[in-house]
C-alpha cells in the first residue's frame, strides 16, 4: 500500500483558512461597518447643508440692511470615504429648485407730501428647495422661503428657522430672485445675494397680503400667534393689517427680470417764502417698493426764482437737496424729474427782505417757520395752529416722519406789556404730547399758568395738512378750570392787541432737521 505525504497540506489548508478568515472580516466589515461609516459621511453632510440653508434667512436680511452683496453657499457634494478592498457608494450631489411663489400686496400709503394713494404690488419671489441624495439616511428637503426654513421627509414638515418677516405693527417681505430653475451639483455651488431694491419702509393702511407657501399650516399658526387672523385658501395665506410699517426688500442674483420704476416726491406740495430767501427743497427718488433709490440723476426747473442747480444726483438715502432763491415776488411752480416721472410744488414769494413779515389780518397766511423766525403786526386775532410738521434732514426712506417721530418747538408772544412762552412737545402716536405755558411777571422771573398733555387724536393733527389750534382749551386731555382760563389769557391777549400795540411771534427754538408750518387767524 502506498503512503500519502501529507507535509504539504497542512500548509496549504491553513493558507485557505486564513484566506476565508479575511474574506469573511472583509464581508463582516462590508456589511456592518462600511454602512455605518457612510451613514457618518451622509450624516455630516446632512447637518452641513442643513446649516447652509438655516443661514439663508440671515444673509438675506443683512444684505437688506447693509445694502452690501453677500453670498448663500451650499454645500451640495456628498463626499463619502474610500476604503481598500471595501466597496463603498460613489460621491453624490445634490439637487436645487428655484420654485416661483406668487405675493400681492394691496394697501394706502401716504406720500411724503401728505397724500393718500392706493397701491397694488404683485410680486413672484423665489423658494429654494435643496434635496441631497443619500443611500442610507431618509428622503429629506431642505426649504426656503419668505425668511422661514423648514425641512420635510415624508409628510413631515420640521421648522428649522422661524420666519423673521411679521410682527404686531410691522411686516417685511424678503422677496429672494434667482437666475436658475433647477440645478443638480456634487460641489459646493454659491448663490449671489445683491441688494435690488432695499432701505424702505412706510406707513401703510387697510393693508392686505396674500402670499403662496409650500408649508401654509406653519404660517397660520405664526400668525394667529400675532392676533392677524389669516385665511388660508390652498397654499395661499391671506391676512389684512390695519395700521402696520411696511418694508419689501429684494435681494437674489442680478439680471433676473425685475424692472425696477422710480420717481421722485417732494416733502411740501407748497413753498411760501419772501424775496431775497432761500429754501433747501428735498427731493426722494422712491421705486415701486417704496425703496429709496441711490446714484440717479434728479432735474429741477422752477418758473419763478432760480435753483442752484438744474441737475443733482440722489445720496444713499435715494435724497437730492436744491437751494431754491427767491429772487422775485410772484407765484410759480418748481418742478422735478427722475425716472421719466415729474413732481412739483407752488411757490409764493411775497414781502421784500430786510425785515420780518408783518401779519394781515385778512388773507389768514400760513408760514413755514424756522428757528430765527418772527412775525410782527398781529391783533385781532384768536387762533394759532400748527401743520404740516415734517423733517427735513436724514430719513429712513419715505414716510420715517409719520413713525416714531419726536417734534419740540419752543416760541414767545409778546407786546410793549406782556409775554407768553409756549414749550411744545410732540411725540407721533405716542398719546404723550405736552405743552407748557410759562408767563412772565413784572420782576422779570416766569410763572407756570399749565403744563399738560394734548388729545393724542388731535396731537397727532401737527404732522398732517389738517393742523391744530394750540390754544384751544378744548384739544388738551383734562385742563381743570384754572388752567383753561390761563390757556384762555393767551386768546384774550391775541384778540385785545391794537394795530398801535400789535402782538409778534418769536420761534426761540425749534427741533433740528424740522420745520412747520404756523398760521394765525
Amino acid at each position: 500500500m502506498k503512503r500519502i505525504d501529507s507535509s504539504g497540506v497542512s500548509p496549504l489548508l491553513g493558507m485557505i483558512l486564513g484566506l476565508a478568515i479575511i474574506v469573511g472580516a472583509i464581508g463582516i466589515v462590508q456589511q456592518v461597518f462600511v454602512p455605518a461609516w457612510v451613514k457618518n459621511d451622509e450624516w455630516d453632510h446632512y447637518v452641513t447643508i442643513k446649516n447652509d440653508v438655516s443661514s439663508i434667512p440671515k444673509l438675506v436680511a443683512l444684505t437688506a440692511s447693509s445694502k452690501n452683496p453677500n453670498v448663500v453657499t451650499l454645500n451640495l457634494g456628498v463626499k463619502r470615504g474610500d476604503y481598500p478592498f471595501l466597496m463603498t457608494p460613489p460621491d453624490s450631489g445634490s439637487s436645487v429648485v428655484s420654485r416661483d411663489l406668487k405675493l400681492v400686496v394691496k394697501y394706502n400709503i401716504t406720500l411724503p407730501n401728505g397724500t393718500v394713494e392706493q397701491r397694488v404690488l404683485p410680486i413672484t419671489t423665489a423658494a429654494l428647495i435643496v434635496k441631497p441624495e443619500y443611500y442610507y439616511l431618509p428622503e429629506t428637503e431642505f426649504v426656503y422661503e419668505h425668511g422661514y426654513v423648514f425641512s420635510r421627509s415624508g409628510k413631515n414638515n420640521v421648522t428649522l428657522v422661524d420666519q423673521i418677516g411679521f410682527s404686531n405693527r410691522t411686516f417685511t417681505f424678503y422677496i429672494f430672485k434667482t437666475n436658475f430653475n433647477s440645478i443638480s451639483v456634487n460641489d459646493v455651488y454659491s448663490i449671489p445675494l445683491n441688494p435690488i431694491s432695499t432701505g424702505g419702509k412706510v406707513s401703510v393702511v387697510n393693508a392686505t397680503l396674500r402670499f403662496e407657501t409650500l408649508n401654509p399650516d406653519y404660517w397660520v399658526d405664526e400668525l394667529r400667534k400675532l392676533n392677524l387672523n389669516p385665511v388660508k385658501i390652498g397654499n395661499n395665506i391671506s391676512v389684512n393689517l390695519t395700521n402696520a410699517v411696511m418694508s419689501i426688500s429684494i435681494v437674489g442674483e442680478e439680471g433676473d427680470g425685475v424692472r425696477i420704476t422710480y420717481r421722485p416726491y417732494l416733502y411740501v406740495s407748497e413753498i411760501r417764502t419772501f424775496i431775497g430767501d432761500t429754501e433747501i427743497i428735498e427731493v426722494v427718488v422712491l421705486d415701486q417698493f417704496g425703496n429709496p433709490v441711490p446714484n440717479v440723476p434728479v432735474n429741477g426747473s422752477t418758473t419763478i426764482g432760480s435753483l442752484d442747480s438744474t441737475t443733482k444726483t440722489t445720496d444713499a438715502n435715494g435724497v437730492a437737496r436744491f437751494i431754491f432763491e427767491a429772487t422775485e415776488e410772484g407765484t410759480g411752480k418748481v418742478t422735478f424729474e427722475s425716472g421719466g416721472n415729474t413732481a412739483s410744488a407752488d411757490v409764493t414769494v411775497t414781502e421784500p427782505a430786510g425785515g420780518p413779515p408783518r401779519w394781515s389780518k385778512n388773507n389768514n397766511d400760513t408760514l413755514v417757520i424756522s428757528p430765527d423766525f418772527k412775525w410782527t403786526g398781529i391783533h385781532g386775532a384768536s387762533e394759532i395752529w400748527l401743520r404740516n410738521a415734517a423733517q427735513i434732514g436724514d430719513r429712513e426712506g419715505m414716510g420715517h416722519h409719520m413713525t416714531g417721530s419726536d417734534f419740540d418747538i419752543n416760541f414767545v408772544l409778546y407786546n410793549s406789556s406782556v409775554f407768553f412762552y409756549f414749550e411744545m412737545d410732540f411725540k407721533k402716536g405716542s398719546g404723550s404730547d405736552r405743552v407748557s405755558l410759562w408767563k412772565a411777571n413784572d420782576t422779570g422771573t416766569y410763572t407756570l399758568l399749565y403744563q399738560e398733555r394734548l388729545n393724542s387724536t388731535e396731537a397727532d393733527k401737527v404732522f398732517t395738512d389738517e393742523g391744530i389750534n394750540v390754544i384751544d382749551p378744548d384739544n388738551y386731555v383734562s385742563l381743570n378750570t384754572e388752567e383753561r382760563n390761563n390757556l384762555l389769557q393767551v386768546k384774550w391777549f391775541l384778540q385785545n392787541a391794537t394795530l398801535s400795540d400789535p402782538v409778534s411771534l418769536q420761534v426761540q427754538s425749534i427741533e433740528e432737521g424740522w420745520k412747520v408750518e404756523i398760521q394765525i387767524k
